[in-house]
């Protein structure tokens, strides 16, 4: 028996709740910081790519990049907040690793209460809550309902999620992300 479905008959509501942690990669594509891969042409024209140096072919270059300006990142496709943080140019193209926060728990509320779970954490749960609870820095990205019934014949709905934890001190934009939940 899965630890977790004997906690109908204790009683005790923390029984209700299972927490995992597992890893996780992000991978930071150039195009969140509006960069591109240098061309034989853009080397040829002597661009400056993202460190400021004349670029060679397969280096980083910002959008805006000329001759004299390495220009400057654009993180409109970027998922994470950005307004006054600039995001290392050092992971461009990278995967970064990160956690994965799983919950599973039970409750007697409807199923259709819960069908639209999407976004970004504003909230925990006391009984749901992670290691990190920092507004931002988890973004939903599974959730499965199931209606289950006990021994004595109650309904309750089963919900698993999982959320992705925002790598370093970036946070997710809740705009680009889906909105912003609580529990």
């Amino acid at each position: 028996m899965k630890k977790g479905y004997g906690a109908f008959s204790t009683g005790n509501a923390n029984d209700f709740v299972e927490k995992s942690y597992d890893y996780f990669e992000v991978y930071f594509h150039a195009s969140w910081w509006g960069a591109r891969k240098a061309s034989t042409n853009d080397s040829n024209s002597k661009l400056l790519n993202i460190n400021g140096e004349p670029c060679g072919v397969g280096d980083f270059l910002f959008r805006n990049a000329s001759k004299t300006s390495k220009g400057s990142a654009d993180y409109s496709r970027s998922p994470f907040v950005t307004s006054g943080t600039e995001i290392s140019n050092a992971i461009i193209d990278l995967p970064i690793r990160t956690m994965i926060y799983s919950c599973v728990y039970y409750s007697r509320n409807n199923i259709n209460s819960y069908v639209d779970f999407k976004g970004v954490n504003g909230g925990f749960s006391s009984k749901c809550r992670p290691a990190e609870i920092n507004v931002g820095k988890w973004k939903a990205i599974d959730q499965t309902l199931r209606n289950t019934i006990d021994k004595d014949g109650k309904i309750w709905v089963r919900i698993a999620r999982k959320m992705v934890l925002a790598p370093f001190d970036l946070k997710w934009d809740p705009d680009k992300n889906g909105g912003t939940w609580k529990w």
